[in-house]
């Protein structure tokens, strides 16, 4: 996949029109279609501001379809744009890891609640 292509990827993901990204771009429609399908190199000082605008590093956008990750869609609290958290994909050690620290944690927060049902009891 192009550049071209994960920045139209991106874009479908968090709910934007052409006509949005044009507007914070400085663009009008047509010339961020163009720039969208291939038919206007993406300049590297467009690309920061496309990253910036997609709240994504550069390097996302450019690997965008290489990466292994998980994609959940968020909506802004307040009325904004559809955001989306990009989760890498972990290794198994990384994952076991994780679930290990959350057990503990899990652990500690009953403790803790038992802790103060206790002193509640006093």
């Amino acid at each position: 996949m192009s550049l071209n292509e994960n920045v139209r990827k991106i874009r479908l993901l968090k709910g934007l029109s052409q006509e949005n990204m044009a507007e914070h771009l400085g663009l009008s429609q047509s010339q961020y279609n163009r720039m969208e399908t291939g038919m206007q190199t993406i300049t590297e000082e467009r690309l920061v501001k496309l990253a910036e605008l997609l709240n994504l590093e550069v390097e996302v956008l450019k690997e965008f379809d290489k990466i292994p990750f998980l994609v959940n869609n968020v909506d802004n609290q307040h009325g904004g744009n559809n955001g989306f958290n990009v989760s890498y994909a972990l290794s198994v050690q990384e994952k076991e890891q994780y679930e290990a620290r959350i057990k503990y944690l899990e652990e500690e927060i009953q403790f803790l609640r038992r802790l103060l049902e206790k002193q509640k009891l006093e």
